[in-house]
């Protein structure tokens, strides 16, 4: 067997686990929705309004994952001697530093957010409800992330998968019980599913403690305080990628909005073609996130040259599996998008832009493994702002322009939006082939 069919099958080995934990994720949510929704349009609508602004707020925190991802891989790559858990104390100082006053402002401002942001008095209050029980979660989310980068940094991924799948049955469980009172449980609703959201987050929080702390024994999990450098890099490229991540997660609500301008229609193809958009490339970022570890490993022993190739392996399996994953979705887009569509006559314009966003993957593959990689490496910054300045200096505005100004067909704007990945796609390689991130400190 040849040295790249190795590395192929390292990387797969290594990624299908987040990936399998990541579409177990979605797919769950996906079940607490439909839960919820046996209760009533409004509850559905609250914890989708409610959950929106949650994963919103915690994109503030779980950024700090890809950075002690890479100062571990990097660490593990030198064969340092530093207790392997400090980066983790580290990324919890700064989910703590940073949780504590989002979780107090985000708590409080709740209930006149959502009666300004909702029309219906029920919305607002259920989404209140239900908000302000999942944001007491925050420094918990964060915890899990610090955790979960350390993990991916010492390339154990399979406990990653196993830890989400636990944790998320555990969720669906617990709403079953809370939403409808069932095993002698109260039937509380909405604020069952948030009740639920919470106790499972803290729950996966101490497995996380005691699973590390077992395995990895004397290696200063909260024990060791990390050097003020340390948490100075943690601080710095987290809150960049914090940043970045809020206006890129702004930049999609925005387009969602200048859909809904053009018809309820328009907004429901969006929706669901973002929703298909993302699963394409669920094992493209999976593939990006563990190359980041094993280019981190090749930079802390000094191999430049084997950090180079783990990379430009990593972009050819990311699209040899676009091809793969997305053929079926492009031979068969009428049959999967019957699941979603029962209006024949939206059925023509969602086939072509189903299309699309398959044919598109092939090159935003190679964003989503490059732009992992440079993010894991603490290159993250540059990254983020090409997305930021491409989303809405030139997408965004096009949207707005062929959708609700010249009042085009959906399939002109959803064009424009897919290019956003194909544009990012080129500066990225362009920065990777410039090779400054094998001189980024972490």
């Amino acid at each position: 067997m040849s040295n790249n069919n190795n590395r192929y099958i390292t990387l797969l080995k290594l990624a299908f686990p987040i990936c399998i934990g990541r579409m177990s994720a979605m797919l769950i949510t996906f079940i607490d929705m439909m839960m919820v929704g046996t209760i009533g349009i409004a509850s559905l609508a609250a914890i989708g309004l409610a959950g929106a602004c949650y994963s919103l707020i915690l994109s503030l925190v779980d950024t700090v994952s890809p950075t002690v991802q890479g100062i571990v891989a990097r660490r593990v790559g030198s064969d340092s001697n530093a207790p392997k858990c400090v980066p983790v104390n580290a990324g919890l100082i700064y989910v703590i530093v940073t949780g504590i006053p989002i979780t107090i402002i985000s708590y409080f401002i709740a209930p006149w957010f959502f009666t300004a942001v909702s029309s219906s008095a029920d919305v607002a209050g259920e989404a209140t409800a239900y908000f302000q029980i999942v944001i007491l979660s925050t420094i918990a989310a964060g915890a899990n992330q610090c955790f979960s980068g350390f993990w991916r940094g010492v390339g154990k991924t399979k406990t990653i998968m196993w830890v989400v799948i636990f944790i998320n049955i555990l969720n669906v469980s617990l709403n079953y019980a809370l939403v409808f009172g069932n095993f002698g449980f109260p039937a509380l609703g909405s604020l069952g599913a948030g009740i639920g959201t919470f106790i499972s987050i803290i729950t996966v929080t101490v497995i996380w403690f005691f699973i590390t702390k077992i395995k990895f024994k004397s290696s200063g999990l909260l024990n060791c305080f990390p050097s003020f450098d340390l948490i100075g890099v943690i601080f710095k490229k987290s809150m960049v990628l914090s940043a970045g991540t809020v206006l890129f997660i702004m930049g999609i609500n925005m387009f969602l909005f200048s859909a809904s301008l053009m018809g309820a229609n328009e907004l429901a193809l969006a929706n669901v073609l973002l929703r298909i958009h993302i699963f394409l490339l669920v094992l493209h970022e999976s593939i990006g996130l563990i190359t980041g570890t094993l280019v981190s490993r090749a930079l802390g022993r000094g191999d430049v040259e084997d950090a180079s190739i783990w990379g430009r392996d990593a972009v050819k399996l990311g699209v040899f599996c676009a091809v793969v994953i997305g053929l079926p979705f492009l031979i068969f887009p009428s049959y999967i998008l019957s699941y979603f569509f029962t209006d024949e006559n939206i059925t023509p314009m969602s086939d072509i832009s189903l299309m699309v966003a398959v044919i598109s993957t092939l090159i935003t593959s190679i964003t989503c493994v490059l732009g992992k990689i440079l993010i894991c490496l603490g290159h993250g910054g540059r990254v983020m702002w090409i997305a930021f300045l491409i989303q809405w200096f030139f997408i965004l505005p096009l949207v707005w322009f062929f959708g609700p100004y010249m009042n085009l067909d959906f399939i002109y704007i959803w064009v424009v939006y897919v290019c956003h990945g194909v544009i990012s796609a080129m500066f990225i390689a362009k920065i990777w082939g410039s090779g400054r991130w094998k001189t980024v400190s972490v």
